[in-house]
């Protein structure tokens, strides 16, 4: 990226993000766009869609399931935490009458994908991480219900103005970030 330059990632909540941000303990954040607050710039890095991937061997034999059938039969992973995304993700599901349970809640979506290569849950992931299964081993659902979300690349402007380098190393985190576009 650029030489002399380190960087340090962190999973931390969406609030934990914008809070560190604005009192300058992260130089950048990445959350959904309704989340930055305007004594922070950011730049939006796309929208993130959102499918349910379910191995195959859970249904052997058959065809690939329907949402209603997985989500009835098999059980289900995503992340924890009464956060945004669960919230929608629960309104909408009440919306189209399906009873979302889930047997494992993880603390990211790496985690999630990670219970769901194990080949004993369904999982409601990101596109992008269900774009890197093995297609082969996993079939991945689209979900009328499951709403995209803009995700965007917070800092705070004093931060910039006190380090010249943050602009080039701005520009670089976006174009590393920056989500591919979707139909």
């Amino acid at each position: 990226m650029l030489p002399n330059i380190g960087i340090d990632v962190f999973g931390l909540p969406t609030l934990g993000i914008v809070e560190g941000v604005t009192d300058l303990r992260l130089d950048f954040g990445l959350v959904r766009r309704d989340a930055a607050t305007p004594a922070q710039k950011f730049q939006s890095l796309g929208f993130e869609k959102y499918t349910l991937s379910v191995p195959r061997q859970l249904f052997a034999g058959k065809k690939t399931p329907t949402v209603n059938e997985v989500i009835a039969k098999i059980p289900l992973t995503t992340i924890a935490g009464e956060g945004r995304f669960r919230a929608s993700l629960q309104r909408q599901a009440r919306k189209a009458k399906l009873p979302l349970t889930f047997s494992l809640c993880c603390s990211t979506f790496p985690q999630a994908a990670r219970a769901l290569r194990s080949e004993r849950y369904a999982a409601i992931l990101p596109t992008i991480a269900a774009d890197e299964l093995d297609h082969e081993r996993f079939a991945t659902i689209s979900v009328p219900f499951l709403e995209s979300r803009e995700i965007c690349l917070i800092w705070n402007p004093r931060l910039a103005r006190l380090r010249p380098q943050m602009s080039a190393l701005k520009d670089c985190l976006f174009k590393f970030l920056k989500l591919p576009a979707t139909a």
